[in-house]
């Protein structure tokens, strides 16, 4: 499955969120539901959105404050995404090693799996990974 994109969208793969939050992604929906009812997700990637580079900003700042580590910079190069991943216009903002676009759908997709039918906010609350 892909996640359908809008505007510009934070990703993060639910396993980074089940591996480093407390209580892994279940733990995280039950302390802040409100944020995970405003993004959607497929069986891999977990998306937020912002309209402005201020919002998104804000929201790669929360991630930042919950322990996640968004980007760093790496010998000679600019700066990488690491736990998050920005994108705009369906194009990372920042190099990304582990998330693909599908320009045939608008989807997003974490690479080495399948993109597949793109899921967005109509098919939300969506059955919880695994």
């Amino acid at each position: 499955m892909s996640v359908q994109q809008e505007f510009i969208d934070l990703f993060i793969p639910i396993a980074t969120i089940e591996a480093k939050y407390p209580g892994g992604w279940r733990g995280f929906i039950q302390k802040y539901p409100e944020v995970y009812a405003s993004g959607w997700h497929d069986w891999h990637l977990f998306r937020m959105g912002a309209m402005n580079p201020h919002q998104i900003d804000g929201l790669v700042n929360w991630w930042r404050e919950q322990g996640f580590i968004p980007y760093r910079p790496t010998q000679g190069k600019p700066k990488r995404w690491v736990d998050l991943c920005v994108s705009s216009w369906g194009k990372p903002t920042l190099p990304c090693s582990w998330i693909a676009f599908d320009e045939q759908t608008g989807g997003a997709y974490l690479k080495g799996t399948e993109p597949g039918e793109r899921i967005g906010p109509e098919q939300m609350p969506f059955i919880q990974p695994k």
